[in-house]
């Protein structure tokens, strides 16, 4: 598992390198509050990662401690929405429009990655051995914890009660989706048949992760010209 776990490890820290992350979050021309108004335009991610969790993730029966592991993080990663509605609130990005008006821009080409990062990583959750899950599951908190710590960085001074975009959530991202000492799944032995498909699966995973990232860096720029 460990050699799994570096090639997750390079990705993330390609990912890292993304100009959303290195620039323009980092704008310090540009208040806090403002470079924050790209978060409507991940609303169907963000929202659709708790259904991702609890419908597709999960083991409606789980068989072992490999499936209990999966279900355990599955169920507290799908209770992360409310913080990200409650920064919609906090920063004022929750203005009234018509619903026509909003589910047009949900599903407009301007925000069309956010959306097939959902559907790139159902394969990958559903009817996959416990040890594909969890891969998966490994390179989504590998990105998460890129994503909230930059956001925890350029936050962490504002006097305003943001959960989402702060210490509160990117405590519970730890980059590791067993956020405790003793990770069931490091003394599973990964077979050659095993880890050639887990790399593919892998890099398609950072490959819609990179797309979106930079989906977020074009409309941030968008609205802080």
């Amino acid at each position: 598992m460990e050699g799994i776990k570096q090639i997750i490890k390079l990705e993330k820290k390609k990912i890292a390198t993304r100009e959303f992350f290195i620039s323009t979050l980092k704008s310090e021309d540009i208040p806090v509050e403002k470079r924050l108004h790209f978060l409507p335009s991940m609303a169907y991610f963000a929202m659709a990662f708790s259904d991702l969790n609890k419908h597709v993730l999960s083991y409606p029966c789980p068989k072992d401690k490999y499936e209990e592991a999966i279900n355990a993080h599955s169920a507290e990663d799908s209770t992360h929405w409310p913080m990200f509605i409650n920064d919609l609130k906090v920063l004022n990005l929750n203005t009234n429009q018509d619903l026509t008006t909003t589910l047009i821009y949900l599903w407009s080409d301007e925000v069309s990655e956010n959306r097939k990062l959902s559907y790139t990583l159902i394969p990958f959750f559903k009817n996959q051995h416990a040890v594909l899950r969890y891969i998966a599951i490994e390179s989504v908190e590998a990105v998460g914890n890129v994503l909230f710590k930059n956001l925890r960085n350029i936050t962490f001074k504002l006097d305003l009660p943001i959960q989402y975009c702060n210490d509160i959530h990117l405590s519970l991202e730890t980059g590791h989706s067993m956020a405790t000492k003793e990770d069931v799944f490091d003394d599973v032995e990964i077979t050659d048949e095993i880890k050639e498909f887990a790399t593919s699966m892998i890099e398609s995973i950072f490959e819609a992760f990179t797309l979106w990232i930079d989906e977020l860096d074009r409309n941030l720029k968008k609205l802080i010209k």
